[in-house]
Formats: C-alpha cells, sequence, structure tokens
C-alpha cells in the first residue's frame, strides 16, 4: 500500500488503527510504502462495510480524517491488526499509474 508520509507515520506510531479504502480489499499483511521506500508490513483484519454516516462517525478518529461525509460510494475499513517496523526503508521503484495498491519491485531488480 502506498500512503502519503503523515499517514505511514501515523500507522507507525499506532495514531491510525483503520485504513479506509473505496475497494473491499482483503485482510492480510501488506508493504507500507512512501515515495520509494517501504516502510513497514502491516496485517490488516477482516475487512468491513462502513455503510451508514453514523457508523462512519464512530470510525473516523480511528483513520484520522476530519471529514464527518462518507469518503467513498462504497466505504471498506481495514482495521490494523500488527506492524512490524522494518530496521531500516527499503527502496522500490516508483512506477507511474496505480495510487493506492501497487507491486512493489526492488530498485535494480
Amino acid at each position: 500500500m502506498v500512503f502519503k508520509p503523515k499517514w505511514v507515520l501515523n500507522i507507525m506510531i499506532g495514531a491510525k488503527t483503520l485504513e479506509i479504502r473505496g475497494t473491499r480489499l482483503t485482510g492480510r499483511s501488506y508493504l507500507l510504502g512512501c515515495k520509494g521506500k517501504i516502510y513497514a508490513r502491516a496485517a490488516f483484519g477482516k475487512p468491513f462495510h462502513i455503510e451508514t454516516t453514523e457508523q462512519w462517525n464512530e470510525l473516523r478518529t480511528r483513520h484520522r480524517v476530519g471529514s464527518k461525509k462518507l469518503p467513498y460510494k462504497k466505504t471498506w475499513g481495514l482495521p490494523l491488526e500488527k506492524v512490524v517496523h522494518f530496521k531500516k526503508p527499503h527502496a522500490y521503484e516508483v512506477r507511474r499509474g496505480p495510487v493506492g495498491i501497487v507491486i512493489f519491485k526492488p530498485v535494480g531488480a
């Protein structure tokens, strides 16, 4: 998963405990990257559909956003269960195109 620096930091310090996406992702482990570097691996729990603004407003502090409106037409929550920080970031090639989910390719591979 690719994030902006602010969001990777919030996940790594434990402030962000829920990821929100517009598609249903599988509850599994993902690498967390930003600007050509992978910083951690996160295990996510079972995804769940967020159907109402009331449900969203109860959860949004876990996602760390201020908007009271559902972010997507179909909004899915992925609870973060475990984050493993890497001792040093691993570089990957940034490709044009995909934004949120990419297949990481090590530099020089």
